[in-house]
């Protein structure tokens, strides 16, 4: 073959070649289904999930849950049906810490166990008996129980609730003089821990609002501990009498 016809031919391949080229650079692959590479392919996300509507509440959820309150407690009622034996002659406000731990097997109700502990100081009369002896006087509760919590609407952003609870209670009045230390705790059930609120559903993870209980217990025993002087006591109270510690205050709850 000629050098001329050699010459063509390999300008024809050539011209093909680079039109071939430009045509694969021009034309985009991927809307006929084909690709350049799986390398030169840019990485393809996941779907994100729809963004939450301003003002839009949480979605309501069932499983875990626990809450804190705290506040101000009044003693109402009597300790015995004896006269001159008011709960509040002995008592004063205390500032309860109480935690609630459960679950919610449905959207609507809460399940579960609380503990509380208050603290707090005496009554005025009394408290001027003790600055008179010399000693500094103070006030503690303690009550466990179960609960069970019913929640009106668990998918709003304010989502009202009220919730009844039984269990134990204890109440103790704390004398001290320099190393010397009186004790005398009133022992019962607590027969009635009722309780409501609101919770202000904040996020998927917090709530908060008001909460008001009133816990009506009858105490039925004592323990007195003057170890410096008469030692430990335990007896019965006669004719005990029914009482009530009243709380208003605040709550935070948990996966509300």
């Amino acid at each position: 073959m000629k050098a001329s016809s050699l010459i063509s031919v390999a300008g024809a391949v050539a011209i093909s070649m680079a039109g071939s080229m430009a045509f694969a650079q021009g034309v985009d692959l991927d809307r006929f289904g084909g690709s350049r590479s799986e390398s030169s392919a840019p990485p393809r996300s996941l779907p994100e999930p729809p963004p939450v509507a301003p003002g839009e509440p949480p979605a309501e959820q069932t499983g875990f849950q626990v809450a804190f309150r705290t506040g101000a407690t009044l003693p109402v009622g009597k300790i015995s049906e004896a006269d001159g034996d008011a709960l509040s002659d002995v008592f004063a406000w205390q500032v309860p810490v109480l935690v609630e731990i459960g679950a919610k097997p449905i959207n609507e109700l809460f399940v579960g166990g609380y503990a509380g502990f208050g603290l707090g100081g005496v009554s005025s009369s009394f408290e001027t008996q003790c600055n008179a002896a010399g000693i500094s006087c103070s006030s503690r509760t303690l009550r466990v129980g179960i609960e069970a919590i019913v929640y009106l609407l668990p998918s709003r952003r304010i989502d009202p609730w009220f919730g009844y609870g039984i269990g134990l209670e204890t109440t103790t009045l704390v004398a001290e003089a320099k190393k010397a230390v009186a004790t005398q705790s009133l022992y019962g059930l607590e027969l009635a821990h009722l309780m409501a609120g609101f919770d202000v559903r904040i996020s998927h993870a917090v709530g908060l609002g008001p909460v008001v209980d009133f816990s009506l217990g009858r105490y039925s025993s004592f323990h007195r501990d003057t170890t410096a002087t008469m030692g430990a006591v335990d007896d019965d109270i006669a004719h005990p009498a029914l009482h009530v510690w009243m709380t208003l205050g605040a709550r935070i709850v948990f996966f509300p």
